[in-house]
C-alpha cells in the first residue's frame, strides 16, 4: 500500500492518516472517563483541546513524511 510514488497518493495519505490522531487522542486522554460523543462535544466547545489534538495528528504526518523521504519516494513526500 505505501509503495506507490506519486503526488495524489501522498496527498490522500497526508489528509487521511492524521485523522487517526482523533481516536488516538481520545484513547490516550479521555477513554475511561468520557464517551466518544462527549469527547467530540468537548472538542467543539474547547479550543485548547483542539490545539492539543493537533500534536498526535502532526506526529503521524511527520512519521509519514520521514518514511517517504527515507525510502526515496519524493513525489509522495511532497
Amino acid at each position: 500500500m505505501f509503495r506507490k510514488n506519486n503526488f495524489k497518493f501522498g496527498l490522500i495519505t497526508g489528509l487521511l492518516m492524521p485523522s487517526l490522531g482523533i481516536p488516538i487522542f481520545y484513547l490516550w486522554k479521555f477513554y475511561p472517563t468520557f464517551s466518544f460523543a462527549e469527547y467530540i462535544d468537548a472538542l467543539r466547545n474547547n479550543t485548547s483541546l483542539v490545539s492539543a489534538l493537533t500534536i498526535p495528528c502532526l506526529l503521524i504526518n511527520i512519521a509519514l513524511f520521514t518514511w517517504y523521504i527515507n525510502t526515496k519516494k519524493y513525489e509522495t513526500a511532497k
